[in-house]
């Protein structure tokens, strides 16, 4: 029976146009990766975002393992930075981080504390991100055995005094929206819309800086709005030719 289906499948397949094979078995090949991914993750992470006052000494998140195996962690802090076209990442050393390095019992959660160690500016946001990166237990893996690594990645942002409320300087370029960000702390983008269509735009624009997103190819001889998180709400700008 198994040998008559495989006959049915490699027969259905010879029928099929070459790209719509090829395309099949990309398909496939997603799904099979998808689920390798599914039940290597099963880390829970809380909150997504961290965020300290100029006063605050330290901030925490919590990491828990919902899988049926340890997991080892270890933990690095980078300055972030953006251009227009991408963004610049350089490991710092001025944070301690609590633990840096730690493993996490299946269905145990971990405290980890970061606490910055230089004096920070307070006139504009400061942007950093956390990593954690899984370290493969080799002595669980079997010979041969192809190891996924997990690295989660968290934004972290040290707060200005006094948060400024300038409007962003939005533009269409080609295929592309340019998105210049005047203010002393950070926006989060969420989607371009008219009328009913909506194109999701996630992404952050740090403080004064421009990021360039690219579209796919649409009409920007129309008004646009452009939806995001700006200070603790969410607001709607228009986008024009």
């Amino acid at each position: 029976m198994c040998h008559q289906l495989t006959i049915i499948k490699t027969q259905l397949l010879l029928q099929l146009p070459f790209n719509d094979v090829i395309k099949l078995i990309m398909f496939i090949k997603f799904i099979i990766m998808l689920g390798l991914i599914s039940a290597h993750a099963q880390i829970n992470i809380s909150p997504v975002l961290l965020s300290l006052k100029p006063q605050d000494k330290l901030t925490k998140i919590e990491l828990t393992n919902s899988s049926n195996h340890q997991r080892h962690f270890q933990v690095t802090i980078h300055q972030w930075n953006q251009t227009e076209e991408k963004e610049s990442l350089v490991e710092v050393q001025d944070w301690v981080i609590s633990p840096a390095i730690f493993t996490i019992e299946p269905g145990k959660t971990q405290l980890v504390r970061f606490a910055p160690q230089v004096k920070t500016s307070q006139n504009q946001e400061q942007s950093f991100r956390v990593f954690f990166d899984e370290i493969p237990d080799r002595s669980s893996t079997a010979k041969g055995q192809v190891t996924m690594k997990l690295r989660i990645s968290v934004p972290l942002f040290i707060e200005s005094d006094q948060k400024s409320q300038l409007p962003l300087n939005v533009r269409f370029e080609k295929n592309s929206l340019c998105v210049f960000n005047p203010n002393n702390h950070h926006v989060e983008l969420a989607y371009l819309s008219q009328g009913s269509t909506k194109i999701p735009l996630p992404g952050y624009v740090l403080s004064q800086k421009s990021r360039k997103f690219p579209l796919k190819p649409m009409d920007i001889n129309q008004k646009w709005q452009l939806t995001f998180g700006y200070l603790d709400g969410t607001t709607s700008i228009d986008v024009l030719p």
